[in-house]
């Protein structure tokens, strides 16, 4: 019996590989396109040095890298990245699938580009989830937020991203709660666990320089309230003061007069009432000193809370990254 052989046509075969290969690209055009950006992308020592301070795995890496993040100053910062909250401190932005980070360059908040940069990245991360993963990581990410709505800062913090960016509070959580909770949900855990290798580095980072400012409001609130307290004493005790003063003088006045009236039967009597109001005046010069000393302290302690007040403008001035209105062009004469 002979054997009936098959033969497809060459242009059959050809469509359907093409077909095949065009599919794959359609359901992969992200990754490809993703990829494609990190080949093009020549990250600088700095940025590869910010994404192993995070703690980034290769994936984590991928997804920064894919989106081209640049260092920029304030300038340029601003010309990409800008809020409409101008008391929002904007450190960072994924925009137009480009990552733009301002250079904070104060060496007391060493840690905050390295968080900024991972915070970012999970902003490309979370864009890249299918609706399903989304939907899960969403629950994960609202059961985190139940436990940290009490904290009030936190909670105007998202309240500030539910004004400004409607829509946006899961994608901003997804990044916070990583780069920014120590201890999460084991399962919301192992889900982030995509991105780092070691997440607890980047939350190091974050610790760190947030120590920066919680240290110095923590000295401020103790000096403050030394100074309140001090405050009350000086003035209780002044208040004292000049009524002892003014009662004091009217004795003296009155014993002088009834020396000059010869009112005392004998020297020794007038010479009593004398020494108990040399005592008493004593008394009074050492409570004055007392006062004095204490105003001394609350000046110095004033000028040291003054400092602080500046070390902590200057904190905050250098997370500023807007830029002042162009002057106004000199006009000819």
């Amino acid at each position: 019996m002979k054997r009936i052989s098959r033969s497809y046509p060459v242009e059959l075969i050809i469509a359907g590989v093409l077909v095949l290969v065009a599919g794959f690209i359609y359901f992969n055009r992200q990754y490809l396109a993703d990829t494609i950006s990190v080949w093009q992308y020549e990250p600088s020592q700095v940025m590869e040095s910010l994404a192993k301070q995070g703690g980034l795995n290769s994936k984590g890496n991928f997804y920064l890298f894919a989106a081209k993040p640049t260092l920029l100053s304030s300038v340029d910062f601003s010309f990409h990245c800008s809020t409409k909250d101008a008391s929002a401190a904007v450190l960072g932005c994924y925009k137009d699938d480009r990552i733009y980070i301002y250079n904070v360059e104060n060496d007391k908040l060493e840690g905050i580009k390295t968080v900024t940069t991972a915070h970012e990245m999970l902003h490309v991360a979370y864009s890249r989830l299918s609706s399903a993963d989304k939907d899960r990581i969403n629950q994960l990410l609202e059961k985190e937020y139940a436990k940290l709505k009490n904290d009030t800062s936190f909670k105007e913090r998202m309240e500030f991203y539910q004004k400004f960016e409607p829509g946006e509070r899961d994608n901003e959580l997804h990044s916070i709660v990583a780069t920014e909770v120590k201890t999460i949900d084991p399962e919301l855990e192992e889900y982030y666990s995509r991105y780092f290798d070691d997440r607890q580095k980047v939350i190091s980072h974050h610790d760190n320089y947030i120590t920066a400012f919680t240290s110095l409001q923590n000295k401020s609130d103790k000096l403050v309230k030394t100074l309140n307290s001090l405050a009350d004493s000086i003035k209780t005790r002044t208040k004292q003061y000049n009524r002892s003063v003014s009662d004091f003088n009217q004795r003296v006045a009155n014993l002088n007069q009834r020396a000059n009236s010869n009112y005392f039967s004998s020297y020794s009597q007038y010479e009593t009432q004398k020494q108990a109001l040399i005592a008493e005046s004593s008394q009074l010069s050492s409570t004055s000193r007392s006062i004095n000393a204490d105003i001394k302290k609350y000046n110095k302690l004033k000028t040291r809370l003054e400092k602080l007040g500046s070390q902590y403008e200057e904190l905050t001035d250098s997370l500023d990254s807007t830029i002042v209105e162009s002057p106004d062009s000199i006009k000819a004469d």
